[in-house]
């Protein structure tokens, strides 16, 4: 009896906790059993039925509370992305059970049509992250994101800024579209960098890419021409019909440019009627010299309507330095260019001319002496020179080098302090132009006559001369 009264005793026990453990086990199956239907269906409205037990049903509802609190907040936080100046979108990848949240407008954002099949699973998404950044452009920004250049449906262009960060076991991105500042910034830029009448390069663009390019990549170069270019007629087009066809003028050289100068060549419009052009990289320069005759072919053939229906042509001249032939420095070859295009102007207009060095050392040479001479003549550096002229080879020298030097500029040169026959034959003898001194006559308040004498040799000089 005993033994029957314990085994009763303990088979009600069992069969009474049974009994409880099932009743409070089929409201907490049932939670979670919606719980899970929740997100599969992946759905934002959560409703739980009552399981009876106080302590499931408060925490269902606190659940439930959350989640309201987590919509309200996405709510608010798209209705401020909505708000923005600009369009914002984004994702979040959970790689631990593979699920992907995206905004509505971050496909149409990368340009992704709305027919096109998209990724669901985040192994499918990092994919697409993949080949999109293999087949758009884009630039880095100095903090890291990337600007992408997304062609759109119509041929719109758009600029999106995508930054993306990865925590742990899901990644997160930022997409905004950046259209607006990227193009505001570009126009910045070209106005900067461009000339407003011929759209090419002015002359501080140039300047930096030249400078940038001998610095940074000389090997580019191999063979290479600066050239400089000045339009002939633009002062005369400005005078006789106004500076409106005078910038006609120079847009339609612009536009010549433009269309006809190889791709990869620096072009710019540096002033007035100036332009500079640098070719390089090519293998000789004959290779060049072809280019530019082509060039300068194309510029011809163009003209500009005046109001009485006749067409005036272009002309263009210019003056040609080599690298490396020349110099290997961008001032030097800048110099020497415009040597050479100096004496196309003097020699006549409508050609080009290359650097000859010889003739620049001569014309340096001649410069250096005409600066000599200015200062000689500023700082009366060559007082009495005449005295003992005859007798003195320096003397004689020096005088011949200036008589020449002057009577090639239509200068005239008197002789000052002439005061023996000798002196005045030897002067005579040197060619100048102009005499005074003693030996003519001494000074007065009324002029005496010229000494006889010093008459007779001045006019058998001139008879052998």
């Amino acid at each position: 009896m005993l033994a029957m009264t314990v085994f009763l005793t303990v088979l009600v026990g069992v069969l009474s906790s049974l009994v409880i453990s099932l009743r409070l086990a089929r409201p907490v199956r049932k939670l979670s059993g919606e719980v899970e239907a929740v997100q599969k269906n992946n759905s934002t409205s959560l409703q739980f039925s009552d399981t009876g037990i106080r302590e499931l049903d408060q925490f269902a509802d606190a659940i439930i509370q959350m989640n309201q609190d987590m919509i309200t907040i996405s709510t608010k936080f798209l209705r401020i992305m909505e708000m923005a100046s600009v369009e914002l979108g984004g994702f979040e990848v959970r790689m631990d059970n593979e699920s992907v949240y995206v905004t509505d407008n971050f496909f149409s954002m990368l340009g992704v049509e709305e027919s096109s099949e998209k990724p669901v699973t985040g192994k499918q998404f990092v994919e697409f992250l993949k080949n999109f950044d293999r087949s758009c452009s884009y630039t880095v920004g100095s903090d890291g994101a990337k600007v992408y250049c997304v062609e759109h449906a119509g041929g719109e262009i758009r600029y999106v800024r995508m930054e993306i960060k990865t925590e742990s076991d899901r990644r997160i991105g930022l997409a905004e579209d950046v259209t607006k500042v990227t193009r505001e910034r570009m126009n910045i830029e070209h106005e900067r960098d461009y000339d407003t009448l011929t759209g090419l390069y002015n002359r501080r663009a140039f300047q930096r890419e030249s400078e940038a390019l001998f610095r940074e990549h000389p090997e580019k170069l191999k063979t290479a021409a600066f050239v400089m270019i000045d339009m002939d007629n633009l002062k005369y087009t400005n005078d006789n019909f106004g500076h409106d066809f005078g910038d006609r003028y120079i847009h339609e050289a612009g536009r010549g440019f433009a269309e006809y100068v190889p791709e990869g060549t620096l072009c710019s419009r540096i002033s007035g009627d100036e332009f500079n052009l640098l070719f390089y990289g090519y293998d000789s320069k004959e290779e060049i010299r072809n280019v530019i005759v082509e060039v300068k072919a194309a510029i011809d053939r163009k003209f500009v309507l005046l109001p009485s229906g006749r067409k005036l042509r272009l002309s263009i001249s210019g003056g040609i330095a080599w690298y490396p032939e020349n110099s290997t420095d961008l001032k030097l070859l800048k110099k020497y260019a415009d040597f050479a295009m100096y004496q196309v102007k003097r020699s006549g207009k409508g050609h080009f001319q290359e650097f000859d060095l010889e003739v620049y050392d001569r014309s340096a040479n001649e410069t250096e002496k005409r600066k000599q001479f200015l200062q000689l003549i500023r700082k009366e550096e060559l007082t009495a020179i005449i005295r003992d002229i005859d007798i003195d080879v320096d003397k004689q020298q020096i005088v011949a080098n200036i008589v020449d030097y002057a009577h090639q500029r239509g200068m005239y040169i008197i002789a000052e302090g002439v005061e023996t026959k000798e002196e005045l034959e030897k002067v005579l003898e040197l060619k100048v132009d102009l005499l005074q001194g003693y030996y003519l006559a001494r000074p007065a308040a009324v002029p005496q006559e010229v000494n006889p004498d010093a008459v007779k040799i001045i006019r058998e000089k001139s008879r052998e001369i």
